[in-house]
């Protein structure tokens, strides 16, 4: 088992509670605090996990706080790969001297026309890539 790393205020409890179960005193009063614990931890990961399938990332195989965190970093990172990625496309399709052939083309979905090309490309480029690049 990992050594679990107190500070000291921590320390001062976890040694009244030491000296408590010396003195037969503090049994219940543990398990109460162990329940509790195993409780809001359980808590917290059904509220990451929430908050991860609530924008659009799976949580994998998350079995702890740590393994949700990490299965969303990389997802957020490769989402972020992407939208870089998308925005240098539409960039450079807009900006391309035959731009005017694409821009101006109706998009169509199960017949029915949702936008140009131009309008659709600039929907979907990031706003926030945008103006971190000073665009």
């Amino acid at each position: 088992m990992e050594k679990i790393k107190l500070d000291s205020s921590q320390r001062v409890r976890a040694e009244s509670i030491l000296e408590q179960l010396g003195n037969g005193e503090a049994h219940d009063e543990i398990a109460y605090e162990i329940i509790y614990l195993r409780d809001l931890e359980s808590e917290v990961k059904k509220s990451i996990a929430s908050f991860i399938v609530r924008h659009g990332f799976a949580t994998g195989h998350g079995d702890s706080i740590e393994s949700l965190l990490e299965e969303l970093d990389w997802q957020m990172s490769d989402r972020n790969a992407r939208l870089t990625n998308w925005s240098n496309i539409s960039k450079l399709l807009i900006e391309a001297d035959n731009s005017n052939e694409y821009v101006a083309k109706n998009i169509k979905k199960n017949g029915n026309i949702i936008g140009t090309m131009g309008n659709l490309l600039v929907e979907m480029t990031p706003y926030s890539i945008d103006k971190a690049k000073g665009d």
